[in-house]
């Protein structure tokens, strides 16, 4: 074999250095990324009285040359943000500018100028890879970090803390203590913030979906994700089809039901076969194909390029002839479901009454089971969590315990329990309990619970029920007997 003559191989030195010097290095993404730190409150949810103190570190991106990008996890009820530029030295304060817990984006700014000095903007990629290799980019240990990995897929799943359903990237990477939105990046672009690992495989937003949200942040007022609030099944078994009188093969998804509230309850209903929702075909198992990623869950059309108060418009079967019709998507409100999935940026309610602990049915009440609440609580109280709400019970209060006290003798042993009424009025909000216990009856309280088991209602002494709550709350060292949160602003 002939050798390389001085020349040529002195040109392809030349190439490679060129290749090499082009190519990302660990520190090309340091002067884009800072630290992040927010203390935070945490409560108790057996003792919403109590909190105590937390802290959270993760990453944020610098996207333009006054705002950073972060997740929104573990921001809720932070007491402060402040923020630390190449993993060390000063920490300056920062405020969370803005935040939306189900597209699980927050953006946060600093009002010292001098922070913004050598911090360069992020290019955000119009598109995410469906494939191929990305680096994640953090600050851990003082030392900026470059972790290969390798996007094995996307998907669509619900958000890291909602029901909305977004677009997901997985990556494969040997990355360890991942999820605190480190960067990931191909090409000199930002690609995605990482939201969760588990094992070797990461989840992460991607950046067409980061753009969308931000771009729709900037319209006031800020509309807000969209969801499906009806419940559907697969189409896969021919048997379908043919009971519903459509030809040719399994195709679509079949509407089982539509709760009273729903945004879509003028526009579906049960047995609706869905074949198509804005325009793009739904086969068998719940896909459509989608001109950026192929297959994927019509669940993605959820978020696809829309917003609450979008209009959704849907081809149907429905007895046994083409329909088409259209509704707008709900807003992601948690406070839409009748067992809230989160109540963030706001203490618990409660309310002590004669030493009975009244409390809002929620999943962080439900937690005080553990993490495995949904095996591990009372079934009479999870058994909630998987009910609709409607006008008429759009929330549930239950009685949590009952604090000890000669005035409650014979109920020390009452513990979650959903009420019903007090004194006669339906109770759907500690609001509304508080109210009742205003209005006894013949001088006495009633207070009646959901039928399960053998405890029916108690009967509590009006005349002594303020004196029993003082003595209780000196005695358990609770600063007030209740806690109700101001309504939430739209």
């Amino acid at each position: 074999m002939r050798p390389f003559a001085r020349p040529a191989l002195a040109l392809v030195l030349a190439f490679l250095a060129v290749g090499a010097r082009a190519a990302p290095r660990p520190l090309d993404w340091e002067p884009s990324i800072v630290l992040i730190e927010a203390p935070r409150i945490q409560y108790d949810p057996a003792q919403p009285w109590s909190r105590q103190e937390a802290s959270t570190q993760k990453t944020g991106v610098a996207v333009s040359s006054s705002e950073i990008l972060t997740t929104a996890d573990w921001l809720q009820d932070a007491t402060m943000v402040r923020v630390q530029k190449e993993g060390r030295g000063a920490w300056r304060q920062a405020r969370l500018s803005w935040v939306d817990y189900h597209a699980n984006l927050a953006t946060l700014t600093v009002s010292d100028p001098s922070f913004w000095k050598g911090l360069r903007p992020a290019p955000l990629a119009r598109r995410a890879p469906a494939e191929g290799e990305v680096q994640i980019h953090r600050f851990s240990d003082d030392l900026a970090q470059t972790w290969p990995g390798s996007v094995s897929k996307v998907l669509v799943r619900p958000s890291q803390r909602s029901f909305v359903h977004v677009l997901t990237l997985e990556i494969v990477s040997e990355i360890n203590g991942a999820g605190w939105s480190e960067a990931v990046v191909k090409g000199g672009q930002l690609v995605g913030l990482v939201s969760g690992q588990a094992g070797n495989r990461l989840l992460a937003i991607p950046s067409p979906f980061i753009r969308f949200v931000l771009a729709a942040r900037g319209k006031k007022p800020y509309a807000g994700l969209g969801y499906y609030d009806f419940d559907w099944e697969y189409a896969k078994n021919p048997a379908v089809a043919r009971f519903l009188g459509l030809d040719g093969e399994p195709r679509g998804v079949i509407v089982t039901a539509v709760s009273e509230t729903s945004a879509f309850a003028p526009a579906l209903k049960p047995r609706d076969l869905i074949l198509a929702i804005d325009g793009f075909p739904i086969d068998a198992n719940g896909d459509y194909q989608d001109p950026e990623y192929g297959r994927l869950s019509f669940y993605n059309l959820e978020t696809r390029g829309r917003l609450a108060g979008d209009e959704v418009r849907f081809q149907l079967w429905r007895e046994r002839k083409l329909v088409e019709v259209s509704a707008r998507l709900p807003k992601a409100d948690y406070a839409a479901d009748l067992v809230p999935a989160a109540v963030y940026d706001r203490p618990p309610e409660y309310l002590v009454a004669g030493g009975l602990v009244l409390q809002p049915l929620t999943v962080p009440t439900l937690q005080a089971w553990g993490a495995n609440w949904w095996s591990t609580a009372p079934f009479r109280l999870g058994h909630y969590a998987r009910q609709e709400a409607t006008k008429q019970q759009p929330h549930r209060v239950f009685l949590s315990t009952v604090l000890p006290d000669p005035f409650n003798l014979g109920y020390q042993d009452y513990s979650s329990l959903v009420v019903d009424k007090i004194n006669g009025r339906g109770v759907s909000s500690v609001a509304e309990a508080l109210e009742a216990l205003r209005r006894p009856e013949g001088g006495f309280h009633l207070v009646e619970f959901v039928a399960s088991g053998d405890v029916q209602r108690l009967v509590l002494d009006a005349s002594r029920l303020d004196e029993a709550t003082a003595r209780v709350l000196k005695r358990y060292g609770i600063q007030r007997p209740y806690f109700i949160n101001a309504p939430a602003t739209p």
